[in-house]
């Protein structure tokens, strides 16, 4: 629709600015020429076309050496190929995506022993294996993907698992939400979370606000160079589940009810029946609401 092609449209400007950008410093790579961005992108366009080794060798080349330099090209990389994934309509186009990842993935960790790719792509797989999934045709090769990825310790059993257990319905690109809305569901109603928290190469203001709690000392005050995404291990999962799940709580018994004893006399404003708050109090409140 014209609202995914708007974003393609954005995130292809975005890749092109990135790879152009003069280095801000001595470990930034060199900006790229204009030939070679169009040239990743024809490889891109042609990898989903035809998922030939000829063309996915290409593709992965450019890659190596344009892209994984830096974790900000390699979001904006991410932001663009999820986007690119929810424009098509042929089912093997969003398949031939997931198999250029896996092929850098294989390159990255299994030659070159390095983790940086995949600590960076995780962050995007939820929204463009769920644009896959949208295809029941493509659930077994999907399968099959995530196998490989555990075999090789990309990433977590858990984390390819929860990838695959998104609900397949209303998974058409038309239906599709926005990246920072609500984290997908799996069949049993629990959250798909990332094996980071945040974005990476993200501002810190625009981080998760819980990516600060590590660096909170009391009244000093937090040094934002230090605020980065958070892996989220097991620990970390089961907290914040525990957490939601007290917010969730606690807003349930928000509602206040009369006592069970009524009299004539009106209720004293010394009476206080929830958080401190009398009856007035609250009866006044909930008439204003």
């Amino acid at each position: 629709d014209s609202m995914s092609l708007a974003k393609l449209a954005v995130a292809k400007a975005t890749l092109a600015a990135e790879l152009l950008r003069p280095p801000k410093s001595g470990s930034d790579p060199a900006s790229v020429s204009s030939s070679t961005v169009k040239n990743l992108h024809a490889a891109i366009d042609s990898s989903i076309s035809k998922n030939t080794p000829e063309n996915v060798k290409v593709l992965k080349q450019l890659f190596l050496e344009n892209i994984v330099l830096s974790d900000s090209r390699i979001a904006a990389f991410g932001k663009y190929i999820t986007a690119l994934a929810s424009t098509q309509s042929r089912r093997h186009a969003k398949l031939y995506i997931l198999y250029d990842i896996n092929d850098i993935l294989y390159h990255t960790v299994v030659r070159d022993n390095s983790r940086a790719f995949v600590n960076a792509i995780q962050y995007f797989l939820p929204d463009i294996m769920k644009s896959a999934l949208a295809h029941t045709r493509l659930k077994q090769k999907l399968e099959e993907l995530m196998q490989i990825w555990i075999k090789n310790q990309y990433f977590t059993e858990e984390f390819c698992n929860s990838l695959l257990n998104q609900s397949l319905e209303s998974k058409s690109t038309d239906q599709r939400k926005e990246t920072d809305s609500e984290p997908p569901h799996d069949e049993s109603g629990g959250s798909i979370f990332p094996a980071v928290l945040g974005a990476p190469d993200t501002p810190y203001y625009d981080l998760p606000v819980s990516t600060m709690l590590p660096h909170i000392r009391g009244a000093m005050p937090i040094n934002v160079a230090a605020i980065k995404p958070v892996p989220l291990d097991a620990e970390k999962l089961a907290a914040s589940k525990e957490l939601q799940e007290a917010i969730e709580s606690y807003y349930r018994c928000l509602e206040w009810k009369p006592p069970f004893v009524e009299s004539d006399e009106p209720p004293s404003q010394a009476e206080f029946v929830y958080e401190g708050w009398s009856v007035d109090f609250f009866e006044q409140n909930q008439d204003d609401d």
